[in-house]
Parts: C-alpha cells; structure tokens; sequence
C-alpha cells in the first residue's frame, strides 16, 4: 500500500498545478516507466485483496476445509517447482555448452527461455525440426522433456494424493478449529480487554476435567455431567496411549484386535444386552394388557351384579 500511494497517478497529477489534471490519472508529469510499476503493483494489490476475502470461508465448513487442504499440499507444489528450477538451470547450461550450430539458442538465458516454454507447452513445434540436425541437443532435450514429464509430474501428482490422503481426515476437525480461533479472535477485539478476561477465568479451561471420581484428565474442556444409565457403555471409551505427552509426537496408529476370542465375547456382550431391553419392552407390554384385561372383567362382573 505505501509503493501504491507513492506511484498514484493522480497524487501526481495534483502536483501538476492545473486543476483540469487534478483528479486525473494521466498527465505529463507521469512517465511510461511509472505507469507499468504503478500497474504492476496495482495487480499484487488486487491478488491480496481477494486472498483476504478467503477469511470468509470460516461460515462454511466444507470450503474453510478445503482451503486448509490446499494450504497444506502447497508446500508439495513448492518443492516440485524447486526441482523443476534445478533441472532447467542444469540443462541449460549444458546445452549451451555443447558444440551446436543453432545461433538463435545461443546464451543460458536463451535456452532457460526455450525449456521453460517446452515445460508450459508453448514452445513452437517448428523449432524442434532445427534441433533433429544437432543429434547432441536433441538428445539432451529430450531427457529433460522424460524427465519432467513423466517424472516429475507423476512425482508431483503422487506427493499430492499422499498428503490429501493424510489430511483428509482431520480435515473437518481442522476447520471447526479454525473457526473458533477467528470467533475468538474477533469477540476479544470486539469486547472490553478486563470483561474478556473475567469470562475466560470463568470458563475455567486451566482445571483439568475427571471422566470419573479420581480419574483425571486433560485441561481445556467444558465438562458436562449426565445419568450413567442414560447410554449403555461396553467398553472404555476414553483411549490412553504410554510414552511422551509433547504436542509435536503423533498418535500411535491403532491396532486392530488380533484375538477372535474377546471380539466374539464383546459381540455376545451386545446381543445379551440387546435382548435385556427387548424383554423389558415386551415385559412392560404384558403388565399393561394383563392390567387391561383384569380391569374388564371387573366390570363386566359389576355388570352382571347389577343386572342380578
């Protein structure tokens, strides 16, 4: 913003004296030269302008984790780009040194140009017909073509489904967090610096929580408590890990139950419990039509009193 202001166009045409070109953007006082930098940085400007705007992804989950997605794979975009940089100065040096007689590819800078043109598909299909009368550079473009093109591209595409694949699955966690970093953000500049300090103190996220009487765990939750017969619980749903608690250490892949004996205990487990609440429904259903039934043949015996 301050390179922008500094070649605004029009704040040099206010210097101009002339009030008729004090609110333009074109008079004597701007050079060619000023207009293409003042263009240039104009196009940065408007390239910033809309990667600010991606903050708004946060209100929808499914775009604020794709964006994160590729934010992280970019970093695999950027040592593909590095390797390409390596093998186009390195075969452009080399080919120049070879003894050719191609006097419209003759510089380093003229053979970066050429191969970086062949990478993006617009060199032109003509000049490879000069390069079948040099059988030595034609040699080295074609290993640089094998290369890139069926080497590094097919790098490139394996590094990305590899790193998606690791990111797809905590990418929707990701995005919650994000939006709750930028909800926070925005409620600690929007309130007073003393009220938001009381109100994290009172949430209490520094006092670790119990997931029973005496097991204690981890800090930074709101703990919320409820009836131990409301959801039947089989198994411990809390998983605990033995080793090193730092942040940078991974969670340790999960191992699938190996014995088939305690798999079929837990299955019988389920299907015991399962039958225990299907017979107290029936049971109840029983109760309530024997209840009925007794009810009508009081009556029908109150009935036959009376008539008597």
């Amino acid at each position: 913003m301050v390179f922008l202001s500094c070649t605004e166009p029009m704040l040099w045409c206010m210097n101009s004296g002339s009030q008729e070109l004090a609110f333009l953007t074109d008079c004597p006082e701007i050079s060619t030269e000023m207009k293409t930098i003042y263009g240039i940085l104009s196009a940065f400007g408007m390239l910033l302008f809309w990667l600010l705007l991606s903050d708004f992804s946060v209100f929808s989950t499914r775009i604020s984790a794709f964006l994160l997605v590729c934010s992280h794979v970019i970093s695999e975009v950027g040592l593909f780009m590095m390797a390409l940089a390596v093998l186009l100065i390195a075969f452009a040096t080399s080919v120049n040194a070879l003894n050719h007689h191609l006097e419209d590819f003759d510089g380093v800078h003229v053979w970066l140009r050429a191969l970086f043109q062949i990478v993006l598909g617009m060199f032109p299909v003509s000049n490879y017909d000069r390069f079948q009368d040099e059988a030595a550079v034609m040699a080295f473009v074609s290993v640089f073509i094998i290369l890139v093109f069926i080497f590094l591209l097919n790098l490139l595409v394996a590094q990305l489904n590899q790193s998606y694949h690791l990111k797809f699955c905590d990418m929707k966690g990701n995005a919650r967090l994000r939006r709750a970093r930028v909800i926070c953000s925005v409620m600690a500049s929007s309130a007073p610096a003393k009220h938001w300090r009381r109100f994290l103190d009172s949430l209490g996220f520094e006092q670790r929580l119990e997931f029973n009487e005496g097991d204690i765990g981890i800090a930074g939750g709101l703990q919320v408590l409820e009836p131990a017969s409301a959801i039947t619980v089989t198994f411990d749903a809390v998983k605990r890990y033995g080793g090193s608690t730092a942040p940078t250490m991974p969670w340790p892949p999960e191992v699938e139950v190996a014995d088939m004996e305690q798999d079929r205990y837990e299955r019988l487990e389920k299907l015991l419990l399962k039958g225990i609440h299907r017979h107290g429904k029936s049971h109840g259903k029983k109760n309530s039509m024997l209840g009925s039934s007794s009810l009508m043949s009081d009556d029908i015996n109150d009935s036959n009193n009376g008539s008597h």
